[in-house]
């Protein structure tokens, strides 16, 4: 069967929905739509308009507390700003390789904590832990590997990295200083390393 691109859409599929459903326009779906990568500013406004300034996204141009986002998407009600659930922040080149990263936040209003980062390279970052000492605990590449990390704020180091044909690698050392230190095989071998 062939499916109308309209169908498709994200802000078409909340209104079918919200027209068919006992669903309304709540804090669980703004944040929602918030999370998927399809979501837009417009989308935002949409909604909020479909709430009748109840509830709704809010897109916030400029730079947002000490962040440094370029712009926030923050929660609101009855036209007043509350928890921030979405971000973008221009990366220079690094790590991150270089562009817009979107930042997804969960919490309430002034405790927000960083969750996710979706790089423009398609690498996903996971984040645990209380606002402004989130620390990184699993990367997932577009390629297929996924690191996981351990280990305090700003210190965070390799630990298992996940391979797509099933191997699995293990690191010691701190952060910075990981070195592998065995390697599992799909089959159930196992090879160990040693040395710096």
């Amino acid at each position: 069967m062939r499916e109308f691109p309209a169908w498709r859409d994200l802000l078409f599929r909340v209104a079918m929905s919200l027209a068919t459903t006992s669903a309304t326009i709540d804090e669980a779906l703004l944040r929602a739509y918030a999370r998927d990568e399809r979501a837009t500013p417009d989308g935002c406004a949409q909604l909020t308009r479909w709430a009748d300034g109840a509830h709704g996204l809010l897109v916030v141009a400029g730079d947002d507390d000490d962040r440094n986002l370029a712009t926030a998407w923050r929660l609101t009600e009855g036209g007043v700003m509350h928890a921030k659930v979405r971000g973008t922040i221009r990366v220079a080149q690094g790590a991150w390789q270089g562009g817009i990263t979107v930042v997804h936040y969960e919490g309430d209003a002034g405790n927000e904590r960083l969750v996710r980062a979706d790089t423009p390279a398609g690498i996903v970052a996971y984040f645990e832990g209380g606002p402004r000492s989130e620390r990184i605990v699993r990367r997932v590449y577009p390629d297929g590997f996924i690191g996981h990390f351990e280990g305090p704020h700003t210190e965070e180091r390799v630990v298992r990295i996940d391979h797509p044909d099933g191997r699995v690698a293990h690191f010691e050392g701190e952060h910075g200083e990981e070195r592998k230190v065995r390697i599992d095989h799909p089959d159930g071998r196992v090879e160990h390393f040693e040395g710096e």
